[in-house]
């Protein structure tokens, strides 16, 4: 017999906190935000290493190819994924205000974000 998946997994917990009354509480959420905020800081960074390479082999002279102005979007929707998840992390810690430690976390994911930003924004260029 096959091994569960992960989403099978995800659709069994979720469809047995809604049958007993349990909804996902906000510790999760926040969890999932730093997950999910270091998984798209590892594609951001893998994607700006792969931009960066092109455009330093590119000569000025010809036209860079297609895939450099893909490179570039794909880069602004992991920030701005980044931004979401660093909001929704905010929003969450302003509700429970949750202890000292996790707001030093979500400060740092904030630094990291503007950087991230401030890099998308150089890109553009």
């Amino acid at each position: 017999m096959a091994e569960p998946t992960v989403l099978a997994s995800a659709q069994v917990a979720v469809a047995s906190a809604a049958v007993s009354g349990l909804a996902i509480d906000d510790k999760a959420i926040l969890d999932w935000c730093f997950v999910i905020g270091s998984l798209d800081l590892a594609v951001l960074g893998f994607l700006y290493s792969a931009y960066a390479s092109i455009r330093l082999a590119d000569d000025g002279v010809h036209e860079p190819p297609p895939i450099v102005a893909f490179l570039k979007n794909f880069c602004v929707a992991m920030v701005f994924v980044l931004i979401i998840l660093t909001g929704l992390a905010w929003w969450i810690w302003l509700q429970n205000n949750t202890r000292p430690a996790v707001l030093v976390i979500i400060f740092c994911l904030s630094v990291v974000c503007y950087f991230s930003l401030r890099l998308v924004y150089l890109m553009r260029k």
